[in-house]
């Protein structure tokens, strides 16, 4: 029995060593580094959603959210040809629209107005801020070949936190891929490392995944239910921490030196949401945080540094007027919304992209 006992130890041991061997060299973390992080980016990823969109609808909205294998959203054209490519976070994504019905999605169609061949790529990834923004040509750009979109739009502003916690800009959040491992247990470690490294395990998983597992509820997070605007906000004047709006602008430095390095004119637009109104000079907020003024905030610092780098910017945040059905949480559009954004992002920018394609 004893014998029987060791031999099938052995055997598990030599099995799990074989396994962490192929896990290794299948991987990207050692051996594969210039390959794609398809477990945070989500090429070739596929999810049915099927659910209620509005929290207080009856109607199920269905959506197949769906990524190539370079991990973008929409894409027609090959890599060298792309006319725009958007980045942002989960309100570029929009990942509870279809993709005929992203803002993305119908610039595009705006563009084809006049030129049927145009292309607008989404690279949106949900929860980035400009770190994640960096990340994004740091690691994922720069690993493919032959890519040059002729411009780059960067729609942000809400993901920022120019009057909170400076670590947020030292070190990026869980969104912008930077988690903080020595805070994770023991399991969720390892959990960690197969999901980074995309080898064998995390693949196996995916698979599984998509034959029995695929239709997921579409659980919209982000506040669903809608906040009443019951907060009347102080005008005091809002405490700026200044470390963070420089850590800030020398994101959107970056943005631009890595754009033009590509040979891609960066176009920067601001955000506004629906968790304020001003009427009366009077701000109504959902809570007792200024959003007004920390979204004005945000974006007055994107037009600055736009007007100091002579760089072209949409202010979407002074322009742009959201009704109640055009969020469905106050903050991500809903396709009337999404219109909208498309339509002030097309209007500002069409004479701008038009006169840089002739000449």
């Amino acid at each position: 029995m004893f014998k029987i006992i060791k031999i099938l130890l052995i055997n598990i041991l030599i099995f799990l060593f074989i396994y962490l061997l192929i896990e290794v060299f299948s991987g990207r973390l050692l051996f594969n580094k210039n390959q794609l992080n398809c477990s945070y980016i989500l090429c070739d990823k596929k999810i049915i959603y099927d659910g209620v969109l509005f929290h207080n609808s009856a109607t199920t909205y269905n959506i197949v959210y769906q990524k190539d294998k370079f991990g973008f959203r929409g894409r027609k054209k090959t890599l060298d040809k792309i006319d725009i490519l958007t980045v942002g976070g989960s309100t570029t994504d929009e990942r509870y629209l279809k993709l005929e019905d992203t803002w993305s999605e119908k610039l595009e169609k705006k563009f084809k107005s006049t030129y049927q061949n145009f292309d607008v790529v989404n690279a949106g990834i949900d929860g980035q801020s400009t770190n994640g923004h960096l990340w994004n040509f740091e690691n994922w750009f720069n690993k493919l070949e032959n890519f040059k979109p002729k411009y780059i739009i960067f729609y942000i502003g809400i993901n920022e936190v120019l009057s909170q916690q400076v670590n947020v800009y030292k070190h990026g959040n869980n969104y912008d891929n930077n988690t903080n491992i020595s805070k994770l247990t023991f399991f969720r470690k390892i959990q960690y490392f197969l999901k980074k490294n995309n080898g064998i395990t995390y693949k196996s998983y995916n698979l599984i995944y998509k034959k029995w597992f695929l239709k997921d509820k579409a659980q919209v997070g982000h506040d669903a239910l809608r906040k009443k605007l019951k907060y009347i906000i102080p005008s005091e004047k809002r405490k700026i921490n200044y470390s963070t709006k420089e850590m800030f602008i020398n994101n959107l430095k970056k943005l631009t030196e890595y754009s033009k390095s590509q040979n891609s004119i960066p176009i920067f637009v601001t955000q506004r949401t629906r968790r304020w109104h001003k009427e009366n000079n009077i701000v109504y907020s959902v809570s007792k945080v200024d959003f007004y003024k920390y979204e004005k905030e945000v974006s007055e610092t994107i037009l600055f540094f736009c007007e100091k780098n002579k760089l072209f910017c949409v202010d979407l945040n002074g322009i742009l007027d959201l009704e109640e059905n055009d969020t469905y949480d106050r903050i991500h559009l809903t396709t009337t919304g999404a219109e909208k954004v498309a339509e002030k992002i097309f209007n500002n920018i069409k004479n701008y992209i038009y006169t840089n394609m002739i000449n």
